[in-house]
């Protein structure tokens, strides 16, 4: 699909929630069922997804040379981080402790201890 030739996870999709890749649909009917047990276990789950993306991020920027692609990356990965801060605070609020799957305890600590920023390109 596209100049990159990517798939579309969502392609044969006919309704919310559905995916066609299995992977997806195991991990995000997974994901789901948690939501609704708590606020606080929706709150794991929130700093779960951006964990996972940031790492996911860190490896799609590694695997590029492309300029376009690795601009494009580290602007999800900003947006993925200050999410990270968001569910981190109301992690804090809630008395939830979180320690992360995917990413660097040293990174996650550098990104939940730093401020927000605009994600825009230097």
């Amino acid at each position: 699909m596209g100049a990159y030739q990517l798939s579309d996870p969502l392609d044969g999709s006919i309704s919310p929630g559905e995916f066609t890749n299995t992977t997806l649909q195991n991990l995000y009917s997974e994901l789901t069922s948690k939501v609704d047990i708590s606020l606080e276990e929706a709150t794991k789950v929130g700093l779960l997804i951006e964990d996972m993306d940031i790492f996911d991020l860190e490896l799609a920027i590694a695997s590029t040379q492309k300029p376009e692609l690795i601009q494009l990356y580290e602007r999800l990965k900003c947006g993925s981080e200050n999410h990270m801060r968001a569910f981190y605070n109301q992690a804090t609020t809630l008395g939830v402790t979180y320690n992360p799957s995917y990413i660097s305890i040293e990174e996650f600590d550098r990104i939940v201890n730093s401020s927000n920023t605009t994600c825009q390109p230097n």
